[in-house]
């Protein structure tokens, strides 16, 4: 069942938004509905800063009861309790608000956060040996970026280039299924990127690439970018090959120039590098249009720089995944925010880091963050609070086969 996660906030905090009354429930509550994610308005409860608030109260109820059968149990209890704290409410997301009218945010509408780059098939190994049956998976690093922003509630927009062969379009259904738009993508007659994984036996994944002449390289940079944007995304294989690789990288710069919050993962294939001295070099000139720079310590270790070094190029924060053993964020006033992972039993690592790369940016939407100036801002308990929930994101990633990000009610939404 899909669930949409209600959080409590102020009436003050939706003006200009297109709220909708509760039947039944009169001037207590009204609900908006952004994505996955919808809003109960009670005088009584705290602002939207309080989003990132460990603490919740759940409320499950079945699937059919959308509107004021849902929401009436919610105000109960909150009575009852006399509690102001985000809650979430469990109920069937059909494109339509809690109140039974129509979505008004359609697809198109409050993009917030773009991400940029390839959507591919991975050829996932069901069996050990060189001709293990092949599993084909939606992937490529932006394309699950997108998918876990989609999942977790935050309006997101995806820009590409995809085939119109039959994977291209399981690609951008996949995007639409997690609330994505995807006006932004461009398509083509060329096949689908296909990414063959190797699983070492912890389940960590290598990956072999079929990218001649494919379509999502042909990416083109547009005139601009969709409206009302307020962070871009970019990373892993569209970053390397040409003549796409120029193309994001115009995206990036122009961005940055713009005053749009930019944040890059590079996530390494060292085998698509055919020049990794010119990549590296490549690299530290992006920085200055990078707001926030995520990678893990092994691509560290390959670009050869540290965390602070990289921080002198422009970055307000570089954040370092170390695996099972968490995250740390290192920033610019000369501090360093550490976490430990989230022990899960493995089954693969396949989207970790684009889930911690979503759940990022998402987090740091819900406290109004995204920009360099409120990122430099945040203090100790907000850096904890986030990396916590971008570990916990990641491992419940990595409790299931494939890139299958999480969706907002699994998680303590922030």
């Amino acid at each position: 069942m899909t669930t949409i996660p209600v959080a409590v906030l102020p009436p003050g905090a939706g003006a200009g938004r297109p709220w909708a009354p509760v039947p039944g429930v009169g001037a207590r509550a009204r609900v908006y509905v952004r994505r996955r994610m919808g809003y109960v308005s009670r005088p009584d409860a705290f602002a939207r800063a309080d989003l990132l608030a460990p603490r919740l109260t759940t409320i499950s109820r079945p699937s059919g009861e959308i509107g004021a059968p849902a929401v009436r149990p919610l105000l109960e209890r909150l009575e009852a309790a006399r509690l102001s704290r985000t809650v979430r409410l469990a109920c069937a997301f059909v494109h339509r608000s809690p109140c039974g009218c129509p979505n008004p945010l359609r697809e198109g509408n409050r993009l917030v956060i773009v991400v940029a780059g390839e959507a591919l098939i991975d050829l996932v190994p069901q069996g050990a040996g060189a001709l293990a049956p092949l599993k084909p998976a939606l992937g490529g690093g932006p394309y699950n970026t997108a998918v876990a922003l989609g999942r977790l509630g935050s309006p997101t927009a995806f820009c590409s280039r995809t085939s119109y062969d039959a994977f291209g379009e399981a690609l951008l259904n996949g995007l639409r299924e997690a609330g994505v738009d995807v006006s932004a993508v461009q398509r083509g007659t060329e096949p689908t990127t296909l990414a063959l994984a190797t699983l070492d036996q912890n389940g960590s994944a290598a990956y072999s690439f079929y990218v001649d002449g494919t379509a999502d390289r042909l990416f083109t940079a547009p005139a601009r970018l969709p409206d009302r944007t307020r962070a871009v995304s970019f990373g892993t294989c569209s970053l390397v090959l040409e003549p796409g690789a120029s193309a994001y990288e115009e995206l990036m710069r122009g961005a940055a120039e713009q005053g749009v919050f930019t944040a890059l993962d590079p996530n390494i294939r060292a085998r698509l590098i055919a020049d990794p001295d010119a990549y590296r070099a490549r690299f530290k000139s992006w920085l200055p249009s990078v707001s926030l720079l995520k990678l893990s310590a092994e691509d560290a270790e390959w670009l050869g720089g540290t965390p602070r070094a990289w921080l002198e190029y422009g970055p307000a924060a570089v954040v370092v995944t170390h695996g099972g053993d968490g995250l740390t964020v290192f920033t610019r006033d000369g501090a360093e925010h550490s976490v430990p992972g989230v022990r899960v039993d493995v089954v693969d690592t396949i989207g970790a880091g684009d889930t911690v790369n979503a759940a990022l940016l998402h987090g740091l939407d819900a406290r109004g963050a995204l920009s360099p100036a409120a990122l430099a801002g945040l203090d100790t308990a907000g850096w904890t609070d986030l990396l916590r929930f971008a570990a916990h994101a990641a491992a419940i990633t990595c409790s299931r086969a494939g890139a299958e990000p999480p969706y907002a009610a699994e998680l303590t939404f922030p």
